[in-house]
């Protein structure tokens, strides 16, 4: 099959794709200095784009998770200071919270869909299942090889039950999003199970339920002094087996984790212009304000002040 047939779509298709379901006569992107408030279909949580414009945008975020498809010609998307030059085909999803710029082509068509995360985030318990809305992934055939027919036909599936206009057209949606990211995290956990070293773990049930606890204290609990040897005797594990375990169920190290957690909830105070950074990095859990500053930097590539920098008054850009 040639490899266009699977992402491309007909005449007929873009002419439609091309008005939004509630018709409106005008839609601009509203920003608060680099904040982009999500203005999502009447009754749902969410805006689906078939995008045509030629202008860019810049560097921006919002609370929503935003997934990028092109169908024409490159587009350049940099999340958090990572450039990714998306081929027609390619599929990105850019996290919530995330730092993010985009640099259109001339000509060309894509698809743009955002949705808040949170209805998604509340049914998410552990593994790389929660991982794929925290972090920038690339869907591509050279990178999700074994996926990646999976991930283009659920944006085609997205596309058509958003332009259907059913009245359960957002219940749909947020179905499908669930089954998609189970759907990646079945195979992630297979291309993890054929390193050489996870399939020495003796994985079972009760080894799940212990991880899952761990994670659940540290969503509730990141905010206070937490670390690998408390988490492990938790468990009941010990320090080097809770490491590995905890590795292979989420697709990331302890650490990463709890300061990927600190970090999001870090960034949502910084919008808050009566709250100091110091008290910031304190209600964040880090324990100083030296080692928040090297921890928010090495995830959004800015210091705290940076960042704070951003929200300036309101602008209006017109948008998608």
């Amino acid at each position: 099959m040639n490899p266009a047939a699977l992402y491309q779509i007909t005449e007929e298709q873009k002419e439609r794709y091309l008005v939004q379901p509630d018709n409106p006569e005008s839609f601009s992107r509203v920003y608060h200095g680099s904040f982009e408030t999500l203005q999502p279909l009447d009754g749902t949580l969410m805006r689906f784009w078939l995008n045509t414009q030629r202008d860019g945008y810049p560097e921006h975020w919002h609370t929503c998770v935003e997934m990028i498809m092109p169908l024409e010609n490159i587009y350049t998307v940099t999340v958090m200071g990572k450039t990714y030059r998306l081929s027609p085909g390619d599929i990105l999803l850019i996290p919530s919270g995330a730092l993010h710029s985009i640099a259109s082509p001339e000509s060309g068509y894509r698809f743009i869909f955002q949705f808040e995360a949170e209805p998604v985030e509340k049914l998410l318990t552990y593994s790389h299942a929660k991982n794929v809305l925290e972090t920038s992934f690339l869907f591509s055939q050279d990178q999700t090889p074994g996926f990646y027919e999976r991930a283009v036909k659920f944006i085609h599936t997205l596309s058509e039950v958003y332009w259907q206009n059913a009245v359960s057209r957002d219940v749909r949606i947020y179905g499908l999003i669930l089954d998609f990211i189970a759907d990646y995290n079945d195979y992630r956990q297979e291309v993890d199970s054929a390193d050489d070293e996870l399939p020495k773990l003796s994985v079972s049930e009760e080894h799940r339920r212990a991880i899952l606890q761990v994670i659940n204290y540290i969503d509730d609990h990141f905010h206070e002094e937490i670390t690998l040897e408390q988490m492990a005797r938790m468990a009941d594990f010990s320090k080097f087996y809770f490491t590995r375990l905890f590795k292979f169920y989420t697709g990331q190290t302890f650490y990463h984790y709890l300061n990927r957690k600190r970090v999001s909830a870090a960034q949502t105070l910084l919008s808050k212009p009566d709250i100091s950074i110091t008290d910031i990095a304190f209600r964040s859990g880090f324990n100083s304000s030296s080692s928040f500053a090297r921890a928010f930097k090495s995830w959004t590539s800015y210091t705290p002040r940076e960042y704070r920098r951003m929200f300036n008054p309101s602008f209006v850009m017109q948008g998608k």
